[in-house]
């Protein structure tokens, strides 16, 4: 190949090495195959800085010129031993002898390798990456001296494959120390060292330790570690303040929470260094980053919904996006704004200890987000391979292990306490059933909802959807009744423990029944939807630091994830909330680092109510969650499976009085 000349651009984004190999091909007379190869991927990486400086078509000519030998399908790579990965799969090239081919079955089993006879190479399953290394390195060993031409040759995205597959997977369940050279204030666990170590190779992270771990400082870690600042951080509107102490707590690294003043000056205070890390909760992502949303009706009746980003989010190089199950659905505003703020940063990390929260199909807005969906054929694609999981399936894990498999290699970091954390105490579940004090005005409702569907017509556990609303606010009545028919035994209990000397976190549903529990007890403090963020902060610092306040009423909806109370070694989950994710998420409320006692959860139901059952669809979720990346996966909600409980409930009593008549 032709050498070229001309000056060399300076980018922030091109690497020294990389600068020099560029350096030496434009002078150099004759290129290699393999220096064409990695010259072109290098085109293609930075593709708008090389044009910028008027440089990419000279060096783009003559790598086009050979473009059929970089990509698998000209004449001279059919001659040579070639290993090159598709994105999916690896292709194996080779001159085609017997005794090559021989060789190549007897290394590489059938059932990870097929023939594409239609291109005339190999394909390769990804999760051969190990063995095929070293078929390659024993096969490349042996050749003699003369017979040097005929060795495998392996390109860099290919190589690169191979060398972080295993590492990265290993790496995704490990917590053995890493050397980290990363300015930081505070030290941090040896598992979360791995964590951070990964982030900073992967660059796409989604970070899914288990509650309590210490996700935060790992994030905060791998973004200096990375050092692409500015770095924008969405998270719950009560974390914002959270974030902003965590930073400071462990770097010398700005941190500027987003508010309206401080948006007006945010290019002044970057450009001054004053904001590595900005701020912002979901819906600021509107506030702050939107100059306008347009509505327009198609010719075909249809409306969409055009975002228009006001510019602010190139300020911004990196993201971190916590609690990111929130955004598991990818049709709301929040998600698409944020997904189109974040669609030229290179780095991303997505934080969650409940990664999936229903349904597998969760996972397809996070990955959307981290810019991954496509290494699994795109949203379709996902849906269609992961979405029939039935009970069958998922107890052999034959799918979810698969998933869980390629997630931990291309993105996903997930330890459990037990693992990690082995001087943290272990949780332990109670059960306490109670009597209601208002037996027969549960009882009169609970047989005025199976009277209401029986004269619905509900049959074989459905229900129309235009009854579904109805239905829960009918079971969520009947739950609150329990609530308050059990109140005297429950306030009985908790007096126990707090004369005892015990601090207790309260979890409940409704604002009256906390308010009913409150008033017995005045030394309490609240995280409700009526709790301003200030008063949040400084009832959580009561909690923990005031001995006088013992108990602390929350709500799963406002408090249920990022609060770190661990002055309470004790969790009361007074009313249950909808998911296996949120009980475990308010259980870990207490179960975090800093603790120094065994947690308890106490689960408080009514006997003989819908709590039992409610409670029991829970637990069965649960025994089912830990495949495919150790996070709830349900074929059912706990909604829809109340909701058959009770339509079955119905049919029985029917079926019941139509005998007795």
């Amino acid at each position: 190949m032709t050498a070229v000349t001309g000056k060399i651009p300076f980018s922030k984004k091109i690497n020294e090495k990389e600068i020099e190999f560029i350096k030496q091909m434009r002078v150099k007379k004759e290129w290699k195959f393999k220096e064409a190869y990695d010259l072109l991927v290098i085109i293609q990486r930075f593709t708008p800085e090389l044009k910028a400086y008027g440089i990419i078509t000279d060096l783009a000519a003559e790598t086009d010129k050979h473009n059929d030998l970089i990509t698998n399908s000209g004449t001279e790579i059919k001659r040579r031993n070639f290993i090159d990965f598709s994105g999916e799969k690896f292709m194996v090239t080779f001159r085609y002898t017997k005794q090559m081919l021989q060789t190549f079955k007897e290394n590489v089993p059938i059932g990870v390798r097929r023939c594409n006879r239609e291109k005339k190479y190999w394909e390769v399953d990804i999760d051969f990456a190990k063995e095929l290394k070293a078929f390659v390195r024993n096969y490349n060993k042996e050749l003699k001296e003369f017979q040097q031409k005929e060795k495998f040759e392996i390109s860099d995205p290919a190589e690169n494959v191979i060398r972080n597959y295993h590492n990265n997977f290993a790496q995704s369940y490990s917590f053995e120390r890493v050397d980290l050279e990363i300015p930081l204030k505070i030290r941090l666990y040896d598992y979360q060292t791995v964590g951070v170590d990964y982030g900073i190779r992967v660059k796409r992270m989604w970070l899914c330790d288990e509650m309590g771990l210490g996700k935060t400082p790992q994030a905060i870690a791998t973004a200096v570690g990375i050092n692409r600042m500015p770095v924008v951080i969405f998270c719950p509107l009560s974390l914002r303040y959270n974030w902003a102490d965590e930073i400071h707590a462990w770097t010398d690294y700005k941190a500027v929470v987003a508010t309206k003043k401080n948006m007006a000056k945010i290019d002044a205070f970057i450009e001054h260094g004053m904001c590595d890390f900005l701020i912002v909760n979901y819906h600021g992502a509107k506030t702050f980053f939107v100059d306008d949303i347009r509505k327009v009706i198609t010719e075909g009746g249809q409306t969409r919904k055009y975002i228009y980003l006001n510019g602010k989010q190139l300020l911004f190089k990196g993201v971190i996006i916590d609690e990111s199950h929130l955004l598991k659905n990818n049709r709301t505003d929040n998600w698409k704004i944020i997904n189109k703020i974040v669609d030229h940063m290179e780095v991303r990390m997505l934080l969650t200890g409940t990664p999936i929260v229903n349904h597998v199909n969760d996972a397809v807005a996070q990955l959307e987000l981290l810019g991954l969906i496509d290494q699994f054929g795109g949203a379709y694609k996902f849906k269609k391979d992961y979405n029939n999981i039935n009970s069958k399936s998922f107890n052999t894990g034959s799918v979810t292990r698969d998933l869980n498999t390629r997630l931990r290699r291309m993105c996903l970091v997930r330890r459990e306490k037990k693992q990690v954390l082995t001087e943290l105490p272990e949780k332990v579940r109670r059960i306490v059933r109670l009597e209601l004090s208002n037996r027969k005005e549960y009882d009169h409702a609970y047989i005025n909802l199976l009277d209401w569907l029986a004269k619905k017509g509900a049959s074989n556990g459905k229900i129309e959807a235009a009854q579904r609303a109805e239905m829960l606010v009918k079971m969520n009545y009947l739950s609150q009744l329990s609530a308050i028919g059990r109140i005297d035994d429950f306030c009985e209990w908790l007096k126990m423990m707090n004369d005892a000397g015990e601090k207790v976190i309260i979890f409940c549903v409704n604002i009256n029944v906390i308010d009913l529990i409150k008033e017995r007890f005045q030394n309490s403090v609240e995280i409700s939807g009526r709790t301003d963020d200030d008063d949040i902060d400084r009832h959580k610092k009561m909690f923990q630091n005031d001995p006088q306040v013992m108990n602390i009423f929350i709500t799963y909806a406002k408090g249920g994830f990022g609060h770190t109370l661990t002055a309470a070694a004790h969790v009361a989950c007074y009313q249950m909330g909808w998911t296996p994710a949120g009980q475990d998420q308010a259980e870990d409320r207490a179960h975090r680092i800093g603790q120094k006692r065994n947690v308890t959860a106490h689960y408080f139901i009514g006997k003989d109510t819908v709590d039992e059952r409610k409670l029991e669809i829970i637990n069965q979720k649960r025994d089912i969650a830990e495949d495919a990346v150790d996070a709830s996966n349900n074929i059912l909600t706990v909604e829809e499976e109340m909701i058959k409980s009770l339509i079955n409930k119905s049919n029985e009593r029917k079926k019941d009085s139509n005998g007795q008549n």
